[in-house]
């Protein structure tokens, strides 16, 4: 068992090419490759309700399985235990798996895939003041049934030092690219696929902490253009508190009475998404 530490960034598809020609990652090598996951649970969902993803994953010619805790996500930093160990091919094995953390009464033979994830990623190793960090980045699709929805994201995963180094690292690329913290995961994304959910927060209480006003916005963002009116309420609270510049503020409204598709297409998103990322990094 290991604990996975890792900064969950959103990235806008035409800001991929920024990002790969970054100077951080110049004179870096890059792997490249492709993951195929297929998620598993009981048609009632007791794994996801029990706060535990498990998933199998092809890379190549090598099979893995991996369960996860939901743990926690805050700001886009997620902390959750993991498992991970190879197995002989697409099949669970599950004497390889923590039957303590596995809940009670779980029927093994009513585990079958649900969903499923297939990405290319771009992998670098960097070293980031003391910290050693892994930067991914994967565009691909999650698949449930004839329901798809694109993944484009960034993983800092820390492999070893402290997680302060992870938001500023993303500080750094955030000053050329678009980035968005975010606090849904690929398995959240696929069961929200399975159960055909597309919810977002509404805007917070006036008096909520910073933390919940972030965590409204980014998911906000992501469920545009569907939650373009509760977008606005929230950019007008966060003015109202002081947290966000009045002149940031209108270029964003002028841009929502639009009919905007994409966060990413919105002007003035890269100050926000600094924004969102300094303030987690001192939540």
């Amino acid at each position: 068992m290991s604990t996975e530490i890792e900064l969950k960034l959103l990235l806008p598809a035409s800001a991929r090419a920024s990002l790969i020609a970054h100077p951080l990652l110049q004179n870096i090598p890059a792997e490249q490759f492709t993951l195929s996951n297929i998620y598993c649970d009981t048609p009632q969902q007791a794994l996801t309700q029990a706060g535990i993803a498990l998933r199998l994953r092809n890379k190549g010619s090598q099979w893995l399985q991996t369960l996860k805790t939901r743990g926690e996500a805050q700001g886009g930093l997620h902390a959750r235990q993991e498992w991970e160990m190879p197995i002989a091919g697409p099949a669970l094995e599950w004497g390889k798996l923590p039957k303590e953390v596995l809940p009670a009464g779980l029927k093994l033979d009513a585990v079958q895939p649900l969903f499923e994830t297939t990405f290319e990623r771009h992998a670098w190793q960097v070293i980031h003041n003391d910290s050693v960090i892994e930067l991914v980045l994967d565009q691909g699709l999650a698949c449930a049934g004839d329901a798809t929805q694109p993944i484009g994201e960034i993983e800092l995963e820390l492999v070893s030092g402290t997680p302060a180094d992870l938001f500023s690292m993303a500080e750094q690329l955030a000053t050329s690219i678009t980035l968005l913290p975010s606090d849904i995961s690929k398995a959240e994304r696929g069961y929200r696929l399975v159960n055909g959910v597309n919810d977002w927060p509404k805007t917070p209480n006036q008096n909520a902490p910073l933390a919940v006003w972030a965590s409204a916005l980014c998911r906000q963002c992501e469920a545009l253009p569907s939650s373009r009116e509760d977008l606005k309420h929230t950019l007008v609270g966060l003015s109202e508190r002081g947290d966000i510049h009045a002149g940031l503020l209108h270029g964003l409204l002028t841009a929502l009475q639009e009919d905007v598709l994409h966060w990413g297409d919105l002007p003035g998103m890269r100050r926000l998404g600094q924004w969102m990322l300094h303030h987690s990094a001192v939540l």
